[in-house]
C-alpha cells in the first residue's frame, strides 16, 4: 500500500513537471510526456492482468483507466498541429533572445544604424588628402 502511494506521488510530480515544461514551450517535454504515457500504458496492462486474477483489484483498475484516458487526451492535445505551432514559436522566441544586441542603441553587426549611411568596406574609405564624400564638416572660408 505504501509503495503504491509513493509511486502515485512520484508519477503525479513527473506529470506536473512535464506540464510546467510544456507550458514553457520545451519540445523535449512533449516527447518525454509521450514516453511517460507509454510506460503508463504498460502499467495499465499489468493492472488488467491483476484485475483478471484478483477480483478485489477492479476498483484500482477503474481508477487507472480514468487516469489513462486523461493521459491519452493530454498526449493527443500535445501532438495536435496547433501545439506544434506553439512549440515552433517558442523555439523561435528562445533563439531570438540569444541574438539581442548588448545595448539598445547598438545595432547588430553588419546592419547600418538608423539614419546613418552604412560604413565603408575595407579599402573603400576616403584616402589621405581627399575631402569627405558625405558633406561632412566644412572649413570656414578664410
Amino acid at each position: 500500500m505504501a509503495s503504491g502511494i509513493v509511486a502515485g506521488i512520484i508519477q503525479c510530480l513527473l506529470w506536473l513537471w512535464m506540464a510546467w515544461k510544456v507550458k514553457a514551450g520545451r519540445g523535449w517535454a512533449r516527447v518525454l510526456s509521450t514516453v511517460f504515457f507509454g510506460i503508463f500504458c504498460l502499467g495499465l496492462l499489468m493492472g488488467l492482468i491483476s484485475a483478471v486474477s484478483h477480483s478485489d483489484a477492479i476498483p484500482v483498475l477503474l481508477i487507472t483507466l480514468v487516469e489513462w484516458g486523461l493521459g491519452l487526451a493530454a498526449i493527443i492535445a500535445l501532438w495536435r498541429p496547433e501545439s506544434t505551432q506553439f512549440f515552433a514559436a517558442a523555439q523561435q522566441a528562445k533563439l531570438a533572445t540569444a541574438y539581442v544586441p548588448p545595448y539598445p542603441s547598438v545595432p547588430y553587426p553588419g546592419s547600418p544604424a538608423a539614419g546613418y549611411p552604412p560604413p565603408p568596406q575595407y579599402g573603400q574609405g576616403p584616402q589621405y588628402g581627399q575631402p569627405p564624400q558625405d558633406g561632412g564638416p566644412q572649413q570656414p572660408p578664410s
